[in-house]
């Protein structure tokens, strides 16, 4: 489960923010992890904030974070590192973006990071902790451009190929890994496969879906879960056309999934095309069958969510997503914080991490699950919960009350700074102007 994660010169994000899902006291909807270290961590946290504040920027540092140390271990020397500094100040422009995370996983927290720039990592750390009391931090590895590197004792087997087969752009971790190291292999796995960062959801994730609907269970499962966000259907039907990787059958598919009859995918090297149906009732209750394509792209959204939402649940992923219900209704969403609230659907500590301005969500949640983002006068995001406003003598945030309506009101600040006045007055002198020059 995710702990904390923090990010420094990436993007719109220049000095070091933290995103937290340690709970503040007396939170009620927490997984329970029963030590002396974090004893909680939140199920749910939503993000908030103006158009162009950094949300997004917020879930893309983690996939980049992931993409890099999923690809580290095939780089060659001359590959560059994917690099996306802060530019709108010449001291971070060319400085190395810099990441942390701090997660918990089989019975042990494991706390990771690194630095890079385009060319180079430049910093790199792993500890670990077991959840018995009393238990310290072990410094597993730390790597800098500037000092030898540091290995634990059980790892120094594998000093010989960080000198002979590492190169300067990659990741120690990913080496490890790819070596079968086992001492480091719970957290690459957790890392590559328990985070799930997502972006924005799209057509692409219907297979995800559509493969689950293969397998009566599962098919039965994504019934269940679209019917209860209100999407009125009997059943799915998926047909699947599995075919080798070739010019001639990329073309064929391709032109099959332009004409949007069906999901096309590449999986194990294989070309995947899915024609998904919905069984529908009519009013004489006979069966009708209509393609995934004539729904709407709220449903078909939350059809591609559906699949992900049940992998998330069934193995306890932490899933992020950017913009979660940008198409689909507010009671849709509420049901499905909703299934990562509940004690009795959320049982292997799953998490769910949006962004969103439907601010109506805000008022079914609590303050230490609330975070926004709002940029200051340099351009620089910055990120906060609304857990820390002050104490509620102060006037700070109250466990429940209407977050909504106040961060609206500008309470909590975070919001578009709008002047559609101003805007339509500047065009207008703009046009007149342009009439001038004309006569």
């Amino acid at each position: 489960m995710l702990i904390e994660f923090s990010v420094e010169n990436f993007r719109s994000f220049a000095e070091k923010q933290t995103f937290s899902m340690v709970p503040a006291v007396g939170s009620s909807r927490i997984h329970s992890l029963d030590n002396n270290f974090y004893p909680e961590v939140l199920k749910v946290s939503a993000i908030y904030g103006a158009n162009g504040s950094g949300k997004s920027n917020l879930v893309d540092g983690l996939s980049y974070f992931q993409h890099v140390l999923r690809r580290s271990a095939k780089l060659n020397s001359t590959d560059s590192v994917a690099y996306d500094p802060h530019v709108l100040d010449r001291y971070y422009r060319h400085s190395p973006s810099r990441f942390e995370i701090t997660f918990f996983y089989e019975k042990q927290f494991w706390r990771y990071g690194f630095s890079v720039t385009a060319t180079q990592v430049h910093e790199e750390w792993l500890y670990v902790r077991k959840e018995n009391p009393g238990s310290r931090e072990r410094h597993l590895f730390k790597r800098t451009v500037d000092e030898p590197v540091f290995l634990h004792a059980s790892l120094n087997r594998y000093k010989k190929f960080l000198n002979e087969d590492m190169n300067p752009n990659q990741l120690l971790l990913s080496k490890l890994d790819q070596s079968n190291a086992e001492l480091v292999k719970p957290a690459f796995r957790w890392l590559v496969f328990y985070l799930r960062p997502i972006g924005r959801l799209d057509s692409g994730y219907q297979s995800v879906t559509a493969e689950k609907c293969l397998e009566p269970t599962s098919r039965k499962a994504v019934v269940e879960c679209l019917q209860s966000v209100a999407i009125d259907l009997m059943s799915i039907h998926v047909d699947v056309d599995r075919r080798e990787y070739s010019p001639e059958n990329l073309k064929k598919m391709f032109e099959r999934n332009v004409s949007n009859t069906g999901t096309f995918s590449i999986v194990d090297d294989k070309l995947v095309t899915h024609d998904i149906s919905f069984i529908h009732q009519s009013r004489q209750k006979n069966d009708v069958s209509i393609s995934l394509s004539e729904e709407s792209t709220g449903t078909q959204n939350l059809f591609a969510l559906a699949g992900l939402l049940l992998d998330a649940l069934e193995h306890g992923l932490t899933f992020i997503v950017d913009e979660l219900n940008q198409t689909f209704h507010t009671k849709a969403l509420e049901q499905i914080i909703s299934l990562f609230y509940s004690d009795e659907v959320n049982t292997n500590g799953a998490q769910l991490i949006f962004t969103s301005h439907d601010t109506a969500i805000m008022d079914m949640m609590e303050r230490d699950e609330l975070w926004l983002v709002d940029k200051d006068s340099n351009g620089a995001s910055k990120l906060f919960s609304i857990a820390d406003f002050g104490t509620i003598r102060q006037g700070g945030a109250r466990r429940h009350e209407a977050f909504g309506r106040r961060y609206l009101a500008g309470r909590y600040g975070a919001l578009p700074d709008i002047d559609p006045i101003g805007a339509i007055s500047a065009l207008k002198k703009s046009q007149m102007r342009r009439d001038e020059e004309l006569n």
